[in-house]
């Protein structure tokens, strides 16, 4: 068997588009061949309610999902990927073992917005993630 495969999804507040990614990423690996987290440079304390709501009209429980920094998961070394989910995530980052995948997927901030754009920001985000996400998983599985 495969050894599990370790993914960090890193933004600034991880409030809004790296829980997003976070839920995703779950949802996509149905057999449990990932462990998937999220955390922030500077965490918000709170997972954005816009992230919540999105979640829970699609289904998903990400109640257990909460706002977290780089000293609240495990060492960055463990992680086979780091996805960097705005440009201002990656000058957080401490030099990462040689081994471990750095990649970067900038992406509008959903909070930006207001009414049916934020909406409409939510449903974006969460195509976009769904398709980069499942290509990064293929990728990784042939490691």
């Amino acid at each position: 068997m495969s050894e599990t495969k370790k993914v960090l999804f890193l933004c600034v507040a991880n409030s809004c588009r790296s829980q997003m990614a976070e839920a995703v990423a779950k949802k996509l690996d149905r057999d449990g061949r990932f462990y998937f987290e999220s955390a922030g440079a500077m965490p918000a304390g709170v997972v954005d309610s816009g992230v919540r709501e999105y979640t829970k009209a699609l289904g998903w429980d990400i109640s257990a999902q909460q706002s977290k920094g780089l000293e609240d998961i495990l060492p960055l070394e463990e992680f086979d990927a780091v996805v960097a989910l705005c440009a201002e995530a990656c000058v957080s980052l401490p030099p990462l073992p040689r081994t471990t995948k750095v990649m970067q997927w900038p992406f509008a901030d959903p909070t930006g917005y207001t009414g049916a754009a934020r909406q409409q920001a939510y449903e974006n985000l969460h195509k976009e993630l769904e398709q980069r996400i499942s290509g990064l998983m293929e990728f990784l599985s042939k490691d």
